[in-house]
């Protein structure tokens, strides 16, 4: 870690937003806490206007009868023209704009992430780092063009939910025969606006359906910036036009992922428990036992799955005697207990969270592995969570200290819950349980995700947080527009020309930093036919373009003690990481 159909793209009317040396480019767009920009460098694509004598090397443009502004004007509230057609922005799922979407020159990208129920903070937070890019790119000039009688385009987003729920939290029912509000709000994105490419998605789940629908249905990219399913993985596993979700007829890759799949992690989580339980051997002078925890969803059966593959524990396979493979749905409304000792076997049903403590208590792991979201801890309601009543259970039995368990966790484990939890401990047991807990995080801190979050993102957002999908949206969007900026000279673009130019900006031997600095000059030189190769935020996307992915670390955290404010914190400088090209722990593990 250095830590879109773009033709078919909407069209949007003269920009209204003023750019005054003090004025706020985003005042544009609703519902954001926009940051201040100053006003754009010349446009980047040095239109050419006369020649030698004066006279204007470039043929006029032609008057257009369809714009933004009067398509703004007609329907009452922010629009655009798409193929001499007035179209809304908004909708009730889609109630987010932002960029230069007054500009008819500007190129619309679909973003979708949840804006109603358990996500939606997170969902604001990764729409804020698309939001910022676009900024950046807007504030550089937009995006070049090949053609020097063009001028530079900017950027525009539609932010979208990315839920089935109502706007209470309920569930949406969907009747027979009827459309799903995620494929109504894919074919507002993809089909009447008809945005080129589509980025984001929260959870596993939601994107495999996303990218199911809206690939075959409008041949758009999808770019990923959360979802890692195992299902997603599959790409990588057979030839691009096998996949009728993840091809355009001719073979063009439309699925792209800037998260870390759940191969490498893992990969890399199956090396975190061996050199836990080489630890704990040696520690309590006996085999451990070990229970790995996964919810019932795309994200914790596909991780949980590759995880067990090749799985030994104390250097054998495991059996009864050492290994527990638990499936738990979050609410409390499933019958009956999975218990299995080989994960994905005959075992079908599943179990409420009351349901795995119970089992949890009478095997007595060693050490518990936990696939999930943040339900694997709950301090407000602990009957629905596991670490919490476990811990209670520990301390009102007396449990030994060699034969409390030591939690791995990998996404859901690392949540401010956690550190509630801590906090509201005494001092002995707070650092006991800081001690038996640790996490593996994608990405890794770096010069350059710093940089980013602390002098781009933080300064921006007031509720900056540095959580899954905002670096990784943010490099999606700037490799989107250099990748656009390479394919302006091979007619339209669209999402085949933005994925056929994609080795153009990762396989250079110009190495180039996404963010503001470099983009005026090096995005203008991409559209000359300079091959760059960009390093992100995330990762330094090393991407293999046959499967549309990098590879990327990821961070081996501890639990940690602000000296200032005696408050927990996920502390994520323990010296230690997975290295995902070498397939190895680097570093030597300590939690202060």
């Amino acid at each position: 870690m250095s830590h879109f159909n773009w033709g078919r793209g909407a069209m949007v009317g003269t920009l209204v937003c003023a750019f005054g040396a003090a004025s706020i480019f985003l005042a544009c767009s609703d519902d954001a806490a926009a940051p201040d920009v100053a006003a754009p460098d010349a446009a980047v694509s040095d239109v050419a206007t006369t020649d030698a004598g004066g006279q204007s090397e470039c043929p006029a443009e032609p008057a257009r009868t369809c714009t933004a502004a009067r398509c703004t004007q007609d329907l009452g509230e922010p629009a655009v023209c798409v193929d001499s057609a007035c179209v809304k922005l908004k909708t009730a799922d889609c109630p987010r704009i932002g960029g230069a979407y007054t500009d008819d020159n500007a190129i619309v990208l679909g973003v979708v992430h949840s804006n109603r129920g358990s996500n939606a903070t997170a969902g604001n937070i990764c729409n804020n780092a698309i939001e910022l890019a676009v900024t950046e790119i807007n504030r550089q000039g937009g995006i070049p063009q090949a053609d020097k009688c063009k001028k530079a385009r900017p950027l525009a987003f539609v932010a979208c939910d990315d839920t089935m729920l109502n706007a209470d939290g309920t569930t949406v029912v969907v009747e027979a025969g009827a459309k799903s509000p995620r494929d109504v709000t894919l074919d507002h994105l993809a089909g009447e606006l008809k945005v080129p490419a589509i980025v984001g998605g929260v959870s596993s789940g939601d994107v495999t359906n996303m990218a199911k629908y809206v690939i075959p249905t409008y041949k758009t990219l999808f770019f990923t910036t959360r979802g890692s399913s195992n299902y997603l993985k599959e790409p990588e596993k057979a030839p691009v036009a096998s996949l009728q979700f993840n091809a355009a007829p001719d073979g063009t890759r439309l699925f792209w992922r800037a998260t870390q799949n759940v191969e490498i992690q893992a990969k890399g989580l199956q090396l975190a428990y061996k050199q836990l339980e080489t630890k704990l051997t040696a520690d309590r002078g006996r085999p451990v036992k070990l229970a790995l925890v996964m919810k019932n969803d795309a994200y914790g059966q596909g991780l949980g799955g590759l995880f067990y593959q090749g799985l030994q524990v104390n250097g054998a396979a495991p059996d009864a005697n050492t290994f527990r493979s638990l499936t738990y749905r979050f609410k409390n409304t499933a019958a009956g207990l999975c218990v299995t000792t080989v994960q994905g076997g005959a075992c079908s049903s599943e179990f409420d969270q009351p349901a795995v403590l119970a089992e949890l208590q009478s095997f007595k792991p060693d050490i518990i592995i936990h696939v999930g979201t943040d339900e694997i801890i709950t301090t407000a309601a602990p009957e629905n969570g596991l670490i919490t009543p476990y811990e209670q259970w520990i301390t009102a039995n007396n449990v030994a200290a060699n034969e409390r368990p030591y939690y791995l966790g990998a996404h859901g484990l690392r949540n401010a819950k956690l550190t509630t939890l801590v906090d509201g401990l005494p001092a002995a047991a707070k650092d006991d349980l800081r001690a038996r807990t640790r996490g593996f995080f994608p990405g890794r801190t770096t010069p350059a995700s710093q940089d980013f979050f602390n002098f781009r993102f933080k300064p921006a957002y007031n509720d900056a947080a540095l959580i899954p999908g905002v670096l990784e949206g943010y490099d999606a969007t700037y490799m989107l527009a250099y990748a656009m900026a390479a394919a302006s000279g091979k007619g339209p673009i669209t999402s085949k020309s933005v994925v056929e130019a994609m080795p153009t900006i990762l396989t250079g031997t110009e190495r180039v930093n996404v963010g503001p600095q470099p983009f005026a000059s090096a995005s203008k030189r991409v559209a000359g036919g300079t091959k760059v190769n960009l390093d992100g935020v995330f990762s330094t996307l090393e991407f293999d373009t046959t499967v549309g992915e990098a590879p990327s670390d990821a961070t081996i955290w501890c639990v940690g003690i602000d000296p200032n404010t005696t408050k927990a914190y996920f502390n994520e400088a323990t010296g230690q990481y997975y290295d995902a090209a070498k397939n190895v722990l680097e570093g030597t593990y300590k939690c202060d």
